[in-house]
């Protein structure tokens, strides 16, 4: 390492911190929005589009705990693998007391500090909360908090894939260890079949098998709970046209012009500049690039995970999920003919 990184991080934590003590955060009467999502799901994005609208401020991932500051430490309980699923009394304090804080505007936890970005502004009146590590809490906040619910989802398998890439590690022991999680959502052959696929499975198995825990508690909710926009990672690639209006006007967000300026843009946390944002590769051909890394039958034996535990919203040989949530598939086929092939 080199002498002077240490300097560099410690000017950087003390840029950041004088930049938030400057900011002023006041609580408005629009909700603050909760966006729940995968690890690599496109999340950053969706946080980077919205929160270009001004009095809106993200805190990007505040549950979790392998990027924690020590304010966040000192509210958060610890729990394994930096997955918040259902919590005992003491902890559900915890994590109440903390959001308090943090929607009043007390605690800021990485918050903008980036002057020079669009989305760094001084002045908020509501928060956007970009959360990949609680989703096992979606219903828990929807309960205590008047905010908006936004679930995202991206296929399983390049999902799967980009964390592979990325090497990380799966969070699957944290969901067969909460006896709660296990009693409500796995039956003991569903719960045999994810201990074997773990001790014996493919590095890709396990992944998609974490890609199924990770999201059963909202799937199984999502039809039960209209209020909640549902969107897919898919048809914001597809159709941004059509997706981000139908987001200004749920989430009564109002830079419209701004969203639509940044859509196209990568996220913080894309590497490489051919990704998928600026590629002239046709979406939907960019959507299928992960069908070449994986063969048919592949895809097919990791969708017996997903028909294990009753999972539905994606299916083998298909880039598409079978649920929409906020565009016209009339207008989707008419943009893109040859996708009918993926929808039927």
């Amino acid at each position: 390492m080199r002498t002077y990184e240490p300097l560099q991080r410690a000017w950087k934590e003390t840029l950041k911190e004088t930049l938030w003590l400057l900011s002023r955060h006041r609580p408005g009467p629009r909700k603050n929005i909760c966006l729940f999502a995968n690890r690599r799901g496109g999340s950053s994005w969706l946080m980077d589009v919205l929160s270009v609208n001004r009095g809106l401020k993200y805190l990007d991932q505040p549950f979790s705990l392998h990027s924690a500051s020590s304010s966040q430490l000192a509210y958060l309980p610890i729990v394994e693998q930096s997955q918040f699923i259902y919590l005992d009394e003491e902890p559900e304090r915890q994590v109440k007391r903390y959001l308090d804080l943090l929607f009043t505007g007390a605690l800021q936890v990485n918050a903008p500090w980036e002057f020079w970005r669009p989305a760094f502004d001084f002045v908020s009146d509501r928060l956007l909360l970009k959360i990949t590590d609680a989703k096992g809490l979606i219903d828990w906040i929807d309960t205590h908090y008047d905010v908006h619910i936004v679930y995202l989802t991206r296929h399983p398998i390049p999902t799967a894939l980009s964390i592979i890439r990325n090497r990380w590690s799966p969070t699957t022991s944290a969901y067969l260890r909460n006896e709660t999680f296990v009693a409500h959502h796995l039956d003991d052959r569903q719960y045999a079949f994810c201990r074997d696929l773990m001790k014996k499975g493919t590095v890709l198995q396990q992944h998609v098998l974490n890609w199924a825990l990770e999201n059963r508690i909202p799937l199984q909710l999502l039809p039960q709970r209209p209020r909640w926009l549902h969107l897919s990672y898919e048809e914001m690639i597809l159709l941004p046209e059509q997706v981000l209006p139908a987001l200004a006007r749920d989430l009564e967000l109002t830079d419209l012009d701004r969203m639509k300026k940044i859509v196209r843009s990568p996220s913080r946390s894309t590497k490489k500049p051919s990704s998928i944002y600026t590629s002239t590769t046709l979406p939907l051909e960019q959507l299928r690039s992960w069908q070449n890394e994986v063969s048919r039958e592949e895809q097919r034996s990791l969708f017996e995970i997903m028909d294990m535990l009753e999972l539905s919203l994606y299916r083998p040989d298909s880039p598409l999920p079978t649920r929409w949530g906020v565009i016209d598939e009339t207008r989707l086929t008419a943009r893109y003919p040859g996708i009918t092939a993926f929808l039927s």
